[in-house]
């Protein structure tokens, strides 16, 4: 009878031994990349998201503060019309500014002011009565009338020392000022300026802006743009820094971004004059390869404002640490 034949088993090899679990090592490392990536992409694109929902934000935030502060202009102005176009009545004014609850009811104005506008041959006497009604003999108009007309500021409030350094001031006497009256004229509404210096800040070049409203004489003719020119009788203004005005609106926001504002000029801007700089929270925030740009624009008074909200790895990384 014949013996079965046994056949002997080949050893396996030794790398077979460690090859599925290689494998399944593997593709869990696989997946747990995958996972940490997608996880960071969603995270992105959830920072990304509140980025956008912020900047909108606060742009419309910004609008709304512009046009909070243009009524209250539009409020000085009917003041002015019926209190001091007749006879500049200091008690009138001091009266209607002690009610202004600037800080808290108008956060981010600096002052605000009546200019009435005269002749040349006025000016000496209307500081004579200045000197006399306001009690301040140091009043003077400057720089000198160079033009037929002059826009000298005779009120100012809030009462500061600061504010009355622009007292006397011929708001003509610039051309930036001088064109935001033109814009108030022609348009008979509030007009913002183009980057301005406030008096107080000549030293320091601090970026700063005019909200202004043309004021016409009651009863003269005022349809064409040269009837306006001819019943002009005084500007109401309001000016600004252009940081305090913008801080006081981010504070109520997060650090998710950097955020620069520029003036892009208005319609009859040239096209090869560059967009001005007014407002920069974070100047030394470098720009780099992961920087995301959130750009907004702000058309109000006449003007374009550009904002510039970046928002990069470096300010996420902060957030999420707590370290801002």
């Amino acid at each position: 009878m014949t013996q079965p034949r046994t056949t002997a088993k080949k050893p396996r090899p030794r790398w077979s031994r460690w090859l599925l679990p290689a494998l399944i090592f593997c593709g869990l490392m696989a997946i747990t990349l995958w996972l940490a990536r997608w996880q960071e992409d969603l995270q992105n694109l959830e920072q990304e998201a509140a980025a956008n929902i912020e900047s909108a934000a606060n742009t419309a935030g910004l609008r709304e503060r512009f046009k909070l502060h243009a009524q209250f202009l539009r409020s000085l102005k009917a003041f002015a019309v019926a209190n001091l176009l007749q006879a500049d009545n200091l008690d009138a004014w001091q009266r209607f500014t002690n009610e202004i609850k600037v800080a808290s009811n108008l956060p981010g104005l600096f002052a605000f002011a009546y200019a009435p506008i005269i002749q040349r041959d006025q000016a000496e006497a209307l500081v004579a009565r200045i000197r006399r009604e306001s009690k301040n003999p140091d009043f003077k108009i400057y720089p000198p009338i160079d033009s037929d007309i002059a826009a000298p500021v005779i009120f100012i409030a809030p009462d500061g020392e600061m504010q009355h350094r622009a007292l006397g001031f011929n708001l003509l006497s610039e051309s930036t000022r001088r064109e935001v009256i033109e814009a108030a004229v022609i348009n008979q509404d509030v007009a913002l300026s183009g980057p301005v210096v406030l008096v107080i800040d000549e030293n320091t070049r601090r970026p700063g802006f005019l909200l202004t409203q043309a004021i016409f004489r009651p009863g003269q003719p005022i349809s064409s743009i040269e009837e306006r020119r001819q019943a002009l009788a005084g500007i109401v203004m309001i000016g600004y820094r252009a940081d305090e005005f913008i801080d006081a609106l981010k504070s109520g926001f997060s650090n998710r971004f950097a955020l620069q504002v520029f003036d892009d000029g208005n319609a009859n801007r040239s096209a090869d004059r560059p967009p001005v700089l007014i407002f920069d929270s974070d100047p030394v925030l470098p720009n780099t390869a992961d920087t995301q740009i959130i750009h907004r624009e702000l058309d109000f008074g006449g003007r374009n404002w550009n904002q510039m909200f970046s928002f990069t790895r470096r300010l996420a990384d902060s957030l999420r640490t707590g370290s801002i």
